[in-house]
């Protein structure tokens, strides 16, 4: 069962291309300390999922996508909605395809993930606060 909830970060964002530095931005207000590489993990993933959401959703430029941030003790979970209809998550890009790779990080780093379709449409993920990584993903990839 999950730990209750000890920060909430809620967010309004207008889409377009400002919108993903602003969302990674809001990491700055959580507290406390956080195993090595996971808030480079969240801002990895957080930026994949608003800038997905301002390219592929109907919703188009200047509309709003919402960002939520929840912590507990044990995970932390973040949602991205917005105004699109959804999408199937298991249509991830084929190999040699140059855009469109932000779910398939979000599907390697994140412990566990999801869609919620319709409208709005959310995309969430969660990430264990205590998991055994070393380093982010972008540490491993350097």
């Amino acid at each position: 069962m999950n730990s209750p909830v000890t920060e909430k970060i809620d967010l309004e964002l207008r889409s377009g291309p400002g919108a993903p530095r602003q969302a990674r931005r809001v990491l700055d207000r959580l507290t406390g300390d956080f195993r090595p590489g996971l808030l480079e993990d969240l801002r990895l993933l957080i930026s994949e999922l608003v800038t997905n959401s301002y390219r592929h959703a109907t919703a188009g430029p200047g509309k709003r996508i919402e960002l939520r941030i929840e912590k507990r003790a044990d995970t932390l979970r973040v949602e991205v909605c917005d105004a699109g209809i959804g999408f199937d998550p298991d249509n991830l890009p084929a190999a040699g395809v140059v855009s469109g790779w932000g779910l398939v990080l979000v599907r390697r780093i994140a412990d566990r993930w999801g869609v919620v379709s319709g409208t709005p449409c959310c995309v969430w993920f969660e990430m264990d606060a205590s998991s055994e990584r070393a380093e982010s993903y972008i540490e491993k990839q350097a």
